[in-house]
């Protein structure tokens, strides 16, 4: 496959922090178990480099007092710390525009208040609505203890990991041998328990750059994690690309991910400020995408591939409307008074016609 466009993903579970996806294999101690409550990626591809800029964060609920997940890449990757901020900015990037929409409303007031009513203030504004084994590197980052790892092996892989306190049940096995075999490289990553609560343990994000021919995020599940639905399971990804992207699940199936948001923009560079350069072989680029992949069970049987859409039509979330009501006070009082004076000048007008 040829070397494709810059992109960038996160799953913003920001604004609810729903519950997300596993974008890798979470891998515990035996008999005890790990989820992903929310997750949050970011991907910046360099077509011309064939380099991958993957930034994670997450936060885990888990039974155990430790545990590790395993994130595969095509090369080795270089492993850095990652600002936190970038998954607000992308965040507030894709919101609805807020149009303020004034409405003229009648409202009975009496007079003598007037000056009250001129006091009040400005209506409130309604707000917008992750046979040897050899250990490449070891590195403490982000809150991780990190191991990069690579195999000839997948049983001998599943060995080192058992040996250091990582699960070595068979699906696990059976997820390593196709990265195994394709000689990819595997990162195990443990995860210490942190002051939240007994079972909630996040990170802060790390950022894993590595070459490949193409970019990818780890949507493959080993068959254990795949089974029965899971309600409020959510992944939100976005992309920054020179084009509108589409996903695809593997050599070709259709990907779940509904489109929320693609168009250009002109922030990107702002927004990837100090997370990964934008490529110079790709200046220009300047479009931002979102998807939303709610599908429980989730079908994670490979990894989530993006490449150019045929379709490069904008998609944006319409506009939320938030009326503004703008009083034209009536003196009620002083109608009433006036028809009050009507109907009793008509009234003595009668009374002096009656007596002629």
């Amino acid at each position: 496959m040829h070397r494709r466009l810059l992109f960038g993903l996160a799953a913003l579970g920001l604004l609810s922090s729903p519950r997300a996806a596993h974008a890798c294999a979470p891998a515990p101690p035996e008999g005890q178990h790990v989820d992903v409550s929310d997750e949050e990626a970011l991907i910046v591809w360099d077509p011309a480099a064939g380099m991958e800029h993957f930034v994670r964060r997450a936060r885990f609920r888990s039974s155990a007092a430790d545990f590790g997940f395993l994130v595969p890449t095509p090369a080795r990757p270089t492993l850095a710390e990652a600002p936190d901020a970038v998954f607000s900015s992308l965040a507030r990037a894709i919101e609805p525009e807020v149009v303020m929409r004034k409405r003229w409303v009648l409202e009975p007031v009496p007079l003598l208040l007037w000056p009250v009513f001129f006091m009040r203030g400005a209506p409130p504004r309604a707000q917008p609505p992750a046979g040897a084994v050899r250990v490449l590197e070891t590195k403490r980052v982000a809150g991780y203890d990190a191991a990069v790892l690579q195999a000839d092996d997948a049983r001998a892989l599943l060995g080192w990991l058992r040996s250091h306190g990582y699960a070595a049940r068979p699906e696990l096995l059976e997820w390593l041998k196709p990265y195994v075999q394709r000689k990819w490289i595997v990162t195990a990553f443990r995860v210490a328990a942190g002051d939240e609560g007994p079972d909630e343990i996040a990170t802060s994000a790390v950022r894993m750059s590595f070459e490949t021919r193409e970019p990818f995020f780890p949507y493959r599940e080993p068959a254990d994690q795949r089974g029965s639905p899971t309600p409020g399971r959510i992944l939100r990804v976005f992309a920054v690309a020179s084009a509108r992207l589409a996903g695809r699940i593997g050599a070709g199936q259709a990907w779940a991910g509904r489109l929320l948001y693609a168009s250009p923009r002109a922030d990107l560079a702002k927004l990837l400020e100090g997370v990964a350069p934008l490529p110079l072989s790709t200046p220009a680029a300047s479009w931002l995408l979102a998807w939303e992949d709610s599908s429980t069970p989730r079908p994670g049987t490979d990894d989530l591939f993006l490449s150019p859409a045929p379709d490069q039509a904008r998609v944006v979330p319409p506009p939320v409307v938030v009326d503004n009501p703008q009083a034209i006070p009536i003196p009620v009082d002083v109608i009433a008074a006036l028809v009050l004076g009507a109907w009793w000048l008509q009234r003595r007008s009668r009374r002096r016609a009656a007596r002629a």
